[in-house]
């Protein structure tokens, strides 16, 4: 989700850095012998790591900051954990595409949903100094329209 602002890295990096992110992957990769042993050590990691504990508070800040936006902009804030959406109220100037160029412009990758509705889908190792930073560009790219 997050790129850094100074380097913008190709199409390839940001593939292997979201995978990479995940932190899953790479751990998972040496001792995956078939879809059963995957799952275990993934599931094992995700407990060790706690993971989804993570991912609940994580999700909860990112929601909390989220509904600070400007009300005419960004009209509802949604998700569990860290899988969240806001909903864009489209106008003749901006909608869900044109955010999420900007957002890219600025660093941050998120998906336009439904016309209306940007994805936002960190990775579940984020820590709050990742989401503040993410925060700090979804309120500046908001504020720029």
């Amino acid at each position: 989700m997050l790129c850094s602002p100074t380097h913008k890295p190709s199409l390839k990096a940001k593939v292997v850095w979201n995978l990479q992110c995940c932190g899953l992957l790479m751990r998972c990769r040496q001792a995956w012998h078939g879809p059963v042993d995957g799952w275990l050590l993934t599931t094992k990691v995700m407990e060790e790591e706690k993971l989804a504990e993570n991912a609940q508070r994580m999700g909860e800040l990112l929601r909390a900051e989220l509904r600070k936006l400007p009300k005419d902009v960004v009209t509802t804030v949604r998700g569990k954990g860290l899988l969240n959406a806001i909903v864009i109220k489209e106008t003749k100037d901006y909608d869900a595409w044109k955010v999420c160029l900007r957002l890219r412009d600025n660093g941050l990758l998120a998906k336009p949903t439904h016309g209306d509705i940007i994805r936002l889908a960190p990775p579940l190792i984020l820590k709050e100094h990742e989401l503040q930073e993410c925060v700090d560009i979804i309120q500046r790219t908001i504020m720029s329209f």
